[in-house]
């Protein structure tokens, strides 16, 4: 593999200053482990149980405790998780490609969550829990530095 730094000083590479719109909307660059978890999937996961809190307060408990034929939700709450979800989809496909690239993985490899059973599993350990390639690669200077 041709080495991408070759000719260029590594040290004087640097990531651009920190951006919400280039953290959420951007497919370039790199993100740390911990970028990833705290910018983006504990609040992540805060905003699903605040949804979930809301879509379950909202519930017709008769209904809902029954188990039997009707919708115990309101129409609006299917509407407002269809606008959240919509809306998450870009946020989290360019998160997701940047904490690839700082794997030196291009964002294709997010493919593999469609191997059954092992794929989910397999992107949470690399994404989530693997160190990024130290030093710059090929996707951008590393964001540790």
């Amino acid at each position: 593999m041709e080495d991408i730094t070759e000719g260029v000083n590594v040290s004087s590479l640097r990531r651009a200053p920190f951006t919400w719109s280039w953290f959420l909307l951007s497919f370039n660059g790199r993100i740390s482990r911990g970028e990833f978890w705290l910018k983006f999937q504990i609040p992540g996961l805060i905003l699903g149980a605040l949804v979930i809190s809301l879509v379950l307060s909202t519930a017709d408990s008769a209904v809902f405790l029954r188990g039997g034929p009707g919708n115990p939700f309101p129409p609006a709450v299917g509407a407002l998780l269809m606008v959240i979800s919509v809306a998450s989809w870009w946020p989290s496909l360019a998160v997701l490609v940047k904490r690839c690239h700082d794997r030196n993985r291009s964002g294709w490899f997010m493919l593999v969550y469609l191997i059954p059973f092992v794929g989910g599993l397999w992107l949470c350990i690399e994404l989530g829990c693997r160190r990024g390639t130290p030093g710059a690669n090929r996707f951008g200077a590393d964001p540790l530095s």
